[in-house]
């Protein structure tokens, strides 16, 4: 079937080394977590697995040929991220966001990715600056042929650099789980993505006003650009003192 060929491609990668199904018991659980999560997410930005939908760990341990604490773990860790919702005695199934939700995740991710600028270019270099044209460019490849994944994928790449040039672990764990919500909102939430043409571009004028180091002008660009790709509509709010 389509769900266990789909697995068996998480299930059969191990340090890049193709495992024998008599080897999948010797997998310790933290890899298989990380394989069952990472197939969990796959199918959820694909949109196989849509909010409201029901996850059933019995299912999955079973198709994956494993024990159900890798699987119970993978589910807790989405569940901790917002992802997936579980509630005692009921089912888990992939969250529901309503406006209010979608509005204060946005104001964190626009309140961390400016912090994250600044320190970007206190701490960065051109160098680094230079490496995110590629993430940029692979998100305008990705959008142009409607590869929603991949976009998605790439866009969080490119705002996870600045993170990574800012030099801070706990600010970028905290990005990190930000936009692995960033990327499942925008997954069902299609009509916030905007044009290729224009992500690029706002990409791209991004990356060279931190080249610059002109913090103003980068944390305009990048509350215009995360406001905007949210279409959300306070301008006064986000456009205030509190942000820039």
């Amino acid at each position: 079937s389509k769900n266990i060929n789909c697995i068996q491609k998480y299930i059969n990668v191990n340090n890049g080394r193709s495992l024998e199904p008599m080897a999948i018991s010797r997998v310790n659980t933290t890899e298989l977590r990380v394989q069952v999560y990472n197939y969990l997410v796959d199918q959820i930005l694909n949109g196989d697995l849509k909010p409201g939908d029901s996850i059933a760990e019995s299912k999955l341990a079973s198709e994956f040929n494993i024990s159900r604490t890798p699987v119970r773990e993978a589910v807790r860790q989405l569940a901790a991220s917002g992802i997936l919702e579980s509630k005692p005695n009921c089912n888990t199934t992939v969250a529901k966001w309503n406006d209010e939700k979608i509005l204060q995740l946005e104001i964190v991710r626009t309140d961390m990715e400016n912090l994250a600028a600044k320190l970007a270019i206190i701490y960065g270099n051109n160098s680094e600056f230079q490496e995110m044209h590629k993430f940029s460019s692979a998100c305008y490849e990705a959008g142009k042929n409607n590869n929603i994944v991949d976009l998605l994928k790439s866009d969080s790449a490119f705002h996870m650099e600045i993170a990574k040039i800012a030099k801070n672990d706990l600010l970028y764990k905290f990005l990190r789980e930000v936009h692995d919500q960033i990327q499942f909102l925008l997954c069902w939430r299609k009509d916030f993505l905007i044009s290729a043409d224009k992500q690029y571009m706002q990409h791209e004028q991004i990356i060279e006003a931190l080249k610059k180091r002109d913090e103003k002008e980068v944390l305009r660009l990048l509350t215009h650009h995360n406001r905007h790709a949210f279409k959300v509509d306070d301008t006064n709010f986000f456009e205030s003192e509190f942000f820039l």
